[in-house]
């Protein structure tokens, strides 16, 4: 959610790239690609557009802001528990 002024400007808005992905009924599921190659906007990314950034290229807003590396949780939570076991 966005907000502006003590009021909501943008969301809420539940976004997935698969289907059953979502928690319930509220998430529309998004494909495709922009006219740019960047993949078709998510949720986070019409948030990060609301803070005025703006995609790049084959990039979407989240790449844009160099937010990539942390795209798939069970992939920077796995990355991060092996981290963490090797320095243990």
């Amino acid at each position: 959610m966005g907000w502006l002024g003590g009021t909501v400007a943008f969301g809420p808005r539940f976004t997935a790239t698969h289907p059953g992905e979502g928690e319930d009924e509220r998430y529309e599921v998004i494909r495709g690609r922009r006219a740019t190659g960047a993949p078709a906007a998510l949720a986070i990314d019409e948030a990060l557009q609301f803070l005025g950034v703006e995609a790049v290229g084959s990039l979407d807003e989240f790449d844009t802001v160099g937010l990539g590396a942390h795209r798939f949780t069970h992939e920077w939570a796995q990355a991060h528990r092996t981290r963490s076991s090797s320095s243990s």
